[in-house]
């Protein structure tokens, strides 16, 4: 075969796989709602939940993780963001509400992964998830870093209410927002990925810190060796 006929087969080859691969559009929320009740998670892969929160700034209420609670009235918050690029300040707290429907059919999981803020997670009413401990200010917030993936209730409906705290990074805010999808998706595509780079992360460091700690050691010995010679 011409050696110019080959790569032209392997560029019209990709053309055309790539014009008859499915564009897959995925749901985002809209005004505080998401409906996923028709999407096929096994086949369509997970869904983010990105978009329009309903949500309320520097306002805290126990009511707000009920179910029946109407929030209708707050404000909207395009997620993923952070705070420094919506509000006053980076440090603070934040309620979001976020009403889901669902297939009851299919086993399906939250995965949030790690962020810069110490959040409480409720479904319908419940305690879902509490990653450190989100105060209303900085002497009673706890700040903790973890990914997580946890199994939903088998409901139709859900409201998510999600209390995030942040008096310590610039960084503070729904910057990453929780993803649903099923057990495999999530565990091979999204926890383990994280999971590793947050080893690979603490190696790094450790080994920057050994540096550190060796050249300060060479040059106390250095300075030891130099004072007697100099006496």
């Amino acid at each position: 075969m011409n050696k110019k006929v080959f790569p032209a087969l392997i560029i019209l080859l990709i053309f055309f796989v790539s014009c008859n691969k499915k564009e897959i559009i995925y749901p985002e929320i809209e005004n505080g709602q998401i409906d996923l009740e028709n999407w096929d998670f096994n086949n369509n892969g997970p869904v983010e939940l990105k978009g329009d929160w309903k949500h309320v700034w520097l306002n805290d209420n126990p009511d707000y993780m009920d179910m029946d609670y109407d929030d209708s009235s707050w404000e909207n918050y395009k997620t993923p963001d952070n705070w420094r690029n919506n509000k006053d300040s980076p440090f603070g707290y934040i309620w979001l509400r976020l009403h889901i429907k669902l297939n009851t059919d299919e086993k399906l999981f939250l995965y949030q992964s790690t962020c810069s803020n110490s959040y409480s997670m409720y479904i319908n009413g419940d305690e879902y998830i509490q990653i450190g401990n989100p105060g209303n200010n900085r002497e009673n917030t706890e700040f903790k870093i973890l990914p997580v993936i946890k199994a939903l209730p088998l409901e139709s409906t859900l409201l998510i209410a999600w209390k995030i705290s942040n008096f310590d990074d610039l960084n503070g805010g729904p910057g990453i927002v929780p993803v649903i999808g099923t057990y495999t998706d999530l565990f091979y595509k999204l926890w383990l990925p994280d999971i590793f780079n947050a080893f690979i992360l603490g190696i790094l460091i450790i080994i920057c810190l050994t540096h550190v700690i060796f050249w300060f050691g060479r040059k106390k010995i250095t300075h030891f060796c130099i004072l007697p010679c100099s006496v």
